[in-house]
């Protein structure tokens, strides 16, 4: 046969010892793999979904660290850690995050962890539940008494700021405001993202005792946005009052049921322990936080329901 049908052994030997010797120089070259993602150091402070929807392997915790926008379709994965014997305390967020992997930490090092929009870790070990703070929320209330709406006749809701929320639990666990005073306030109120086709009527802001709360307002497309409002202290709530009308089109089908979608932004002053020093101050962080999950009135909620679950109907024969 042509050399092109037939190999000689001796020249197979020779392509065995190539391919072998080639393998080993890969082997010897190999990138090792890395230890963990640093949230600071290789994500700037912030891991987000939207942006890299596939999470690292693991996630070590190295300064104050913001993870979003990892929702159920697309869980957080990652196990994560805490980088040890840090000298500050550090605050990680967790914003629109299903947390599905592990996470490892350590009182002692004085680290706390918000949840402000999202399930509770399902890998969440006992150590790490000292570490939970607490997260403001808002409290939506149906029309009192109402459980259905009318088409063509205007429901008013009420949007009640703050209260003060546990993730473990899943509960409020103070519906009377927040022990922290909360500033740089805006909600937004996406009428479009209810499911039901309404139109705004009017609006009005107040503090608990009735007196009006300035703020600012705007209605574009149905998306309403009230921000501007002064510092709520702590302990004290405002109520913003929203009227709308539901709209006689094909959307508006009898018994669909449709959610109020609000959500919203706030500061609020955490304490975080700082390196020792000659007078020994404790250090504050002004963390912005966002809550989407204030449509969500927690189970063991004295209010009623989340504002919108439920039917709306139309008038039979012209009445109502």
């Amino acid at each position: 046969m042509t050399s092109s049908g037939t190999i000689h052994v001796g020249m197979g030997s020779k392509w065995i010892a190539i391919l072998f010797f080639i393998c080993a120089l890969s082997l010897l070259t190999a990138t090792p793999a890395r230890a963990a993602d640093g949230c600071v150091a290789d994500h700037g402070g912030v891991i987000n979904g939207y942006v890299s929807p596939v999470p690292p392997a693991r996630i070590e915790i190295d300064g104050n660290c913001t993870i979003r926008n990892f929702g159920a379709s697309n869980p957080l994965s990652s196990n994560i850690s805490f980088l040890g014997n840090n000298l500050t305390s550090w605050l990680v967020i967790f914003d629109n995050v299903v947390h599905t992997g592990q996470m490892s930490c350590d009182k002692s090092q004085g680290n706390f962890i918000w949840f402000t929009n999202g399930s509770p870790s399902g890998g969440l070990k006992p150590n790490c539940q000292n570490l939970f703070v607490p997260t403001e929320k808002i409290n939506k209330q149906n029309p009192a008494g109402r459980t259905t709406a009318t088409i063509g006749v205007p429901f008013t809701y009420k949007l009640t700021i703050p209260v003060l929320f546990d993730p473990l639990s899943g509960t409020v666990i103070n519906s009377s405001g927040s022990p922290n005073d909360l500033h740089d306030i805006t909600i937004t109120d996406d009428l479009n993202a209810t499911g039901a086709d309404m139109t705004f009527v009017s609006e009005r802001a107040y503090w608990l005792n009735g007196t009006p709360i300035p703020h600012t307002f705007s209605n574009v497309g149905g998306v309403l946005t009230f921000g501007s409002f002064p510092v709520v202290p702590a302990g004290q709530q405002f109520v913003i009052e929203v009227t709308v009308v539901l709209n006689d089109t094909p959307t508006n089908v009898p018994g669909k049921q449709f959610v109020n979608a609000a959500k919203w932004t706030a500061h609020r002053r955490h304490v975080l322990r700082a390196p020792a020093g000659p007078v020994g101050r404790h250090a504050t962080d002004d963390d912005r936080r966002t809550d989407a999950r204030g449509h969500e009135v927690g189970p063991g909620d004295d209010e009623s329901g989340p504002v919108g679950q439920f039917q709306h109907r139309r008038p039979e024969h012209g009445t109502q």
